[in-house]
Formats: C-alpha cells, sequence, structure tokens
C-alpha cells in the first residue's frame, strides 16, 4: 500500500470524508504524547464513531484545538446544554486536553501496527488496562518498564498478514 503524503487541512478533510463514509482509516502516529501505548511511527487504524458511543479508555482520533489531528485517551464524557463533551488525555501528559465537542470527533483508534504486529485496542485485556490507566495515569507512568512487558504478554500483537 502507498501513502500519499498531504497537509493537515487536506488530511482533516480527507479523513473526515474517509470516516463518514464508514471506512477505516490509517494514520501515521507522530509525536510522544500517548507513549507507552502508541510511540512515533506506528500505524493506527481508525474506524468511524459516534461521540454517545465512546467509552472511558477508547482512544480517540479528533480535531484538536488549534486544527491539529490528535489521538489521545477518553477519561470522561458529560452533557452539556444537551451536548456531549469528550474530556481527554495523553496517556505522557499530565494535565488533559481542553473540552472536545462532539463534532471535531473524527473516529475511534480500534488497533495500531508495530514492527510487523497488530496490537487490537478492543480486546478485553487490552480495555481493562485502558481503563486502569485513565483512572491511575502516574501510578501507570512509575511502572512503565514492567508494565512495558505486562502489556506485550496482555496485547500479544500477532504478525500482519496472518
Amino acid at each position: 500500500m502507498n501513502a500519499i503524503p498531504c497537509g493537515v487541512e487536506d488530511f482533516r478533510s480527507l479523513g473526515r470524508e474517509i470516516l463518514q463514509r464508514g471506512a477505516t482509516l490509517r494514520y501515521r502516529a507522530r509525536g510522544g504524547s500517548m507513549h507507552p501505548l502508541l510511540r512515533d511511527g506506528d500505524i493506527l487504524a481508525i474506524c468511524p464513531v459516534k461521540a454517545s458511543d465512546v467509552r472511558i479508555g477508547d482512544v480517540l482520533f479528533f480535531e484538536g484545538p488549534h486544527g491539529n489531528i490528535l489521538a489521545h485517551r477518553l477519561i470522561r464524557r458529560r452533557v452539556e446544554d444537551g451536548e456531549i463533551v469528550l474530556l481527554t488525555r495523553g496517556d505522557a501528559l499530565a494535565q488533559p486536553d481542553q473540552a472536545v465537542s462532539a463534532d471535531k470527533l473524527l473516529g475511534r483508534v480500534i488497533r495500531l501496527e508495530r514492527g510487523g504486529k497488530i496490537i487490537d485496542l478492543q480486546r478485553p485485556l487490552a480495555r481493562g488496562v485502558a481503563i486502569l490507566w485513565t483512572k491511575w495515569p502516574f501510578l501507570g507512568s512509575k511502572l512503565y518498564p514492567w508494565l512495558g512487558r505486562a502489556l506485550k504478554r496482555i496485547y500479544r500483537g500477532h504478525r500482519v498478514g496472518t
């Protein structure tokens, strides 16, 4: 599969269009805000999702406050003036992001590809780890060396193409 480089504006439009049509979008992650789960260069598979269907611990793909595209974990969902508002935070960050309105939500990260392996983020054990990380992020950061080994066992990623 060939990658087509494009700017943020074009990517946001194309990505939104792909997801609105019900297709899965593949995206190469950049940055370290979701370390240790997501690493710079991982390939993310994003599926469409409604704001009413997201769950605490999900990694959401959305338009940030400066027009940038982010993949951060949902830590809380609330309703303000009849509208769903999402609160997110990168796993490696101490502070949550600015609140995200439902219209900025593009999709949910369902799996990632790293080093020829696929890691399914929807598996029950992966969901459990995600919820724990949401509740105690600093504990997870301090236990990262141990957690990294445990995550490898929990996720048991399989080779691409198998």
